[in-house]
């Protein structure tokens, strides 16, 4: 009789699985990187200050991702460089480096799901 355990999966298996997303992500985050930087040397070679970058939601040759996270990573990753970083949309951010801070790095600490906004609605009551 044929052994059967073999063709079942191990907790290795699902681990390894884990392990190469993880490190797609990595390379996906890397490439977003690579991508803002060149927006930004581009439009510092034009002589400007700041810039606009939207974060692509698809990549060619790279996983599936989400592009709020990927878009929080790479701001963190140009905050913690001396940038000044604001959200615009869920994609797109602005970068200035006009009241740069210096080469000093800054620590940011981003939660790997975005927190969503919620809204309260105030009820008054008539007395």
């Amino acid at each position: 009789m044929e052994n059967t355990t073999d063709k079942y999966m191990t907790v290795n298996d699902a681990i390894n699985i884990k392990n190469k997303i993880n490190d797609s992500m990595d390379k996906t985050k890397h490439k977003l990187i690579l991508l803002c930087q060149k927006n930004i040397q581009f439009a510092a070679s034009r002589n400007k200050e700041d810039t606009i970058w939207t974060v692509p939601t698809y990549l060619s040759d790279s996983i599936s991702y989400n592009v709020l996270v990927m878009s929080l990573l790479v701001m963190s990753h140009f905050y913690e460089k001396g940038f000044y970083v604001k959200m615009l949309s869920m994609n797109s951010f602005y970068i200035s480096w006009r009241n740069a801070k210096g080469t000093e790095s800054r620590h940011v600490k981003i939660v790997e799901k975005a927190p969503r906004r919620t809204f309260v609605r105030k009820t008054y009551s008539r007395k």
